[in-house]
C-alpha cells in the first residue's frame, strides 16, 4: 500500500516535472499475495504539444522529480489532508486538476483558477486585476491579447453560473455545431489556466518558495 501511494504521488507531480508527457492506465502493486490498486493518471497533452487551438505561453520547463517531491513535501504534500498556507493551497488545487484530467474542461478551469487565486490574490476585490498584475511579476509580461486574464474570468463565470453550454455526463456523442465555439473557448481557457498554474508552481520550486506575502508600496522623493 505504501509503494502504491508513493507511485500515485510521483504520478501526480509528474505533470509539473514533465508537462503533457506522462499518462498511465490503472495499475497494481503486488507483494506476498497482497495487492493494492494504483490509480490511473491522465495527461494534459496540449501542454507539451500545443497547436493553433491551445496556448503556448507561458513556457514550461522540465523539472527534477526529486527536487519537486522535496519541495512539495516541505509544504505539506502527503503530510496533511488540508492545505494550510498560500503555497500549499496552490498545490492542493493542482492535485484536483490532475485528478480531473484534460477532458473535464469546466471543472479543470475552476480548480486551476482556484489555485491561482489562492496564491496571487488577497480578499475579493478586483481579482482579475490582482491576478494579472501579480502573474506578470512572477512569470513575465502577458504580450498576447488572447492570453487576457479577463477572458479567463469571463469563461469561468459563464461555466459557474450556467450560462455556457452544459453537456450530459458521459454522453459519448458529438457536441452540436452551435455549441462548438463555446467548446473551443472552454478548451483554450482550461489549458491556459493549467499552463499558468504549472508555470507558477515551477517558479516556486526553482526559487524554493515555502510561503509568500504580496506587498505593494511606494516611495515619494522630495523635490
Amino acid at each position: 500500500m505504501t509503494v502504491a501511494e508513493k507511485i500515485e504521488m510521483a504520478l501526480a507531480l509528474s505533470e509539473i516535472c514533465y508537462p503533457g508527457s506522462i499518462s498511465t492506465m490503472d495499475g497494481v502493486c503486488i507483494s506476498e499475495g497482497l495487492s493494492h490498486k494504483v490509480k490511473r493518471k491522465t495527461w494534459f497533452h496540449a501542454l507539451a504539444e500545443p497547436d493553433s487551438l491551445f496556448p503556448s505561453w507561458p513556457s514550461l520547463e522540465h523539472v527534477s522529480v526529486s527536487a519537486t517531491y522535496k519541495w512539495a513535501k516541505k509544504i505539506g504534500f502527503g503530510e496533511e489532508a488540508v492545505a494550510t498556507s498560500r503555497v500549499s493551497r496552490l498545490l492542493a488545487a493542482y492535485t484536483h486538476v490532475i485528478g480531473l484530467g484534460q477532458n473535464s474542461e469546466g471543472e479543470v478551469l475552476f480548480r486551476a483558477m482556484q489555485g491561482l487565486e489562492a496564491f496571487f490574490c488577497d480578499g475579493v476585490g478586483d481579482l482579475s486585476r490582482q491576478l494579472s498584475s501579480k502573474l506578470e511579476l512572477w512569470i513575465g509580461p502577458i504580450k498576447d491579447k488572447n492570453h487576457s486574464i479577463g477572458k479567463l474570468y469571463n469563461v469561468r463565470s459563464k461555466f459557474v453560473h450556467g450560462e455556457s453550454y452544459i453537456d450530459y455526463f458521459n454522453h459519448g456523442m458529438d457536441i452540436p455545431e452551435q455549441e462548438a465555439k463555446s467548446s473551443i473557448a472552454h478548451g483554450f481557457a482550461s489549458i491556459y489556466a493549467v499552463r499558468l498554474l504549472i508555470a507558477t508552481i515551477q517558479n516556486c520550486i526553482s526559487r524554493d518558495v515555502e510561503n509568500i506575502l504580496w506587498k505593494f508600496d511606494f516611495e515619494i522623493n522630495p523635490l
